[in-house]
């Protein structure tokens, strides 16, 4: 397991909800994405570590790729890879007790070149492992939904029964209206079957496992500093953003599983990552001492409508949950991690 990650178990092990975590095979869709990556690396850590009774079955579309992800764990009886489409039915004939569904395309750069690759996974695959859950009696299910469902926002910081407008005459909403019909989805199954799902709603979330060409601010900050050695921002900076550190919304997640209400959905983040954009890359221009420069943006480029997209964290508080990990050295970590995959 890569040293940063470690440190980031090490850290977040000692939280008081983890003897809570149950035991039992989890299915983890997404799982070579950054969130489902990591999310595996929990479990397994779990597994291995603290020797609870934990098998992994980690969903992906890449096989090569995952392999070179989990090669750690490819001959390890408490792992297993599966490689799939998330909207077809899964493909699993061994009894499951836990689903978090990370299969999605988030970053932006799909919204226009893919946008029905976006919504695929929101819906259709939401929809397969709902019923899976239901046929199979599934005991808790997880799904990851989004900040941008809030659309542009009547009401800042913005609590879960909040919600403002969102344009569906545009492309970009492919992701936050499929976002949305997941969730609508989830709370169906909840309120027609009794099916014990909840709904994470995550912010900006960034750490280890970022690709460089990711297209969200996170993989541009870390190509800039490890492989142009500058910054570029292609905005004028205003937007504003809440920005959590994985290890921090991975925990999180376990406490919306462990303590959350079935049939609800609840936001994550970090209350004090609220950044704009160029507070932000101001902020790691001046820890790297690397120049900040503006430029005109990517061909392509959507830009967001949303000008401040910012969590009411209450309920997420009020399950016991407090994040451990400042913006400052999330992104430090994330960039550390970088530093030993990509090479400078």
């Amino acid at each position: 397991m890569n040293e940063i990650i470690r440190s980031d178990m090490e850290i977040i092990m000692k939280d008081s909800l983890i003897p809570e975590i149950a035991g039992g095979t989890v299915l983890i869709t997404g799982a070579g994405g950054m969130i489902g990556s990591y999310l595996v690396h929990f479990y397994m850590y779990l597994a291995r570590e603290l020797e609870k009774p934990i098998k992994v079955l980690a969903l992906v579309r890449r096989g090569k790729a995952a392999e070179q992800i989990f090669k750690e764990y490819l001959g390890d009886e408490r792992f297993l890879l599966l490689v799939q489409d998330v909207c077809d039915e899964p493909d699993v004939d061994i009894p499951v007790d836990c689903i978090i569904h990370a299969a999605s395309h988030a970053s932006p750069r799909y919204y226009q070149q893919d946008p029905l690759g976006v919504i695929k996974p929101n819906v259709m695959g939401t929809y397969q492992l709902l019923e899976f859950a239901r046929k199979h009696k599934v005991g808790n299910m997880l799904f990851l939904s989004s900040g941008e469902v809030y659309g542009t926002p009547g009401k800042i910081p913005s609590a879960e029964s909040d919600y403002g407008y969102l344009d569906i005459g545009q492309v970009r909403s492919c992701y936050a209206e499929s976002k949305r019909m997941g969730e609508t989805l989830c709370v169906s199954y909840h309120h027609q079957y009794q099916l014990p799902v909840k709904i994470a709603r995550l912010f900006h979330t960034y750490g280890p496992g970022i690709t460089l060409d990711d297209g969200r601010i996170f993989g541009d900050i870390t190509a800039g500093v490890i492989r142009e050695k500058e910054l570029a921002l292609r905005s004028d900076g205003s937007a504003v953003r809440t920005f959590c550190y994985v290890a921090d919304a991975v925990l999180a997640m376990m406490y919306v599983l462990c303590r959350g209400e079935d049939g609800q959905s609840i936001n994550i983040g970090n209350g004090e990552g609220v950044y704009s954009m160029l507070e932000l890359m101001t902020l790691i221009s001046d820890q790297y001492k690397i120049p900040l420069k503006r430029r005109i943006a990517k061909e392509h480029y959507l830009p967001s409508p949303i000008s401040v997209n910012q969590p009411d964290l209450q309920k997420l508080s009020a399950l016991g949950f407090t994040p451990r990990f400042s913006v400052q050295e999330g992104f430090q970590r994330m960039i550390c991690w970088a530093e030993e995959t990509y090479g400078r």
